[in-house]
């Protein structure tokens, strides 16, 4: 074997060893990322909205506060969020927390999310409806928020789905 090519085959050995090492500190970097927590800490029931000459509210005003706990060891910038609300398990509606809004959670650190909801409720039936006002007014209802969470990393755009209740369930961090 001449020179020559012992150190083109070295080289080689080298580059693939190289390439794997890169490889492998991603896939483990993203392994790492998909550990994002997010956590209700707190559902406000602003007000009902009802327009002249109906008897039930039309739409419903909430704030949301989503704690967003990021244990890893790289910053990550919640640029989307898409949700579905439910009251005791009674779908109100979706809602979205635009990519204007970036959210930036630096490492092994948390930011509240507050997010301002408005359910329309002209889709939901009558009963629904009631229920829902005297779900509130009672103070016996239990929220649940379910979606996708858009992450940018400095290893691409992630997305997470997560389920979450308010107040938290006991089976439920």
């Amino acid at each position: 074997m001449t020179k020559k090519l012992l150190i083109i085959i070295v080289a080689a050995i080298a580059v693939v060893v190289i390439l794997g090492s890169i490889s492998w500190f991603i896939r483990e970097k993203r392994e790492s990322i998909q550990d994002l927590d997010l956590s209700i800490q707190n559902i406000r029931f602003l007000r009902f909205i009802t327009l002249p000459g109906n008897l039930l509210p039309s739409a419903m005003e909430l704030e949301i506060e989503v704690d967003a706990y990021n244990p890893n060891d790289v910053d990550i910038e919640l640029y989307d969020l898409e949700y579905q609300i439910q009251i005791n398990d009674i779908f109100v509606g979706n809602g979205s927390l635009s990519g204007d809004e970036k959210v930036k959670i630096p490492e092994n650190e948390s930011r509240i999310i507050t997010i301002l909801y408005m359910a329309n409720l002209t889709t939901l039936p009558s009963v629904a409806i009631t229920t829902i006002q005297n779900l509130i007014q009672n103070e016996e209802s239990h929220w649940g928020i379910t979606g996708i969470a858009y992450v940018e990393t400095p290893l691409g755009k992630e997305k997470f789905t997560f389920s979450r209740q308010y107040p938290p369930s006991e089976n439920q961090g």
